[in-house]
Parts: C-alpha cells; structure tokens; sequence
C-alpha cells in the first residue's frame, strides 16, 4: 500500500468537507480505492478534532491560572 503525504490527505478532507463530492467521486477524482479515501478522511477529521479539543482545554486551563 503506498503511503501518502499529510498534505493530501488534508486535500481529501477538505474537498470532502465542501459537500460537492462524495467519496465515490472524490476516489476517483484522486485516483484512490474508496475504502482508502474514506479511511484517510475519518483518521484525519479524529486527528483534527482531537487536536483541536487539546488545544481549547489547554487554553481554557491558562485562561483559568490568568483570571
């Protein structure tokens, strides 16, 4: 299985998240399996929005200690 760039993978999730192409189009728009496409999209939306909830509790803990 080939690996693919952070970069594309971030391609997929934003043109996924543009709602004009589901999945089926989107693989064969980036000449990819749609099992991959999908797998890709969900493992990164997890990452982002994982990344994002960290990043609010830490400032929402310093925003406490500065009060």
């Amino acid at each position: 299985m080939a690996k693919y760039s952070d970069e594309f993978k971030i391609i997929d999730v934003i043109e996924y998240l543009k709602g004009t192409l589901g999945y089926k189009l989107l693989a064969i728009k980036f000449g990819i399996p749609v099992v991959l496409l999908r797998r890709t999209t969900q493992k990164q939306l997890v990452m982002e929005v994982t990344d994002g909830i960290a990043k609010f509790i830490n400032l929402s803990q310093l925003n406490q200690h500065c009060i």
